[in-house]
């Protein structure tokens, strides 16, 4: 009777033992939960401040070469009289 007893103590303070490493598990598994929700908006975040960053490299690049172009064509009209009306 007292192995049955002492069988019995055992496989009950087994089933605890697996009952906390189950809870272990369970909290490990929220915790990636949340670590891969957090991941996600930051990659998002991260994507979308690259690309504002591209679009306003995109500008400014697009602004120097018209300005460019601009210079270079009134360069040209001025140094070959392109405004004057002769016929």
């Amino acid at each position: 009777m007292e192995d049955i007893k002492v069988i019995t103590q055992q496989n009950v303070e087994n089933l605890l033992e697996r009952g906390e490493k189950i809870e272990t598990l369970v909290n490990k598994a929220e915790d990636l939960s949340d670590q891969g929700t957090q991941f996600r908006y930051n990659t998002r975040k991260l994507k979308w401040d690259m690309c504002q960053r591209n679009a306003k490299c995109v500008g400014i690049s697009a602004m120097l070469i018209s300005i460019i172009i601009i210079v270079v064509v009134v360069s040209v009209c001025l140094s070959h009289d392109c405004w004057s009306h002769k016929k």
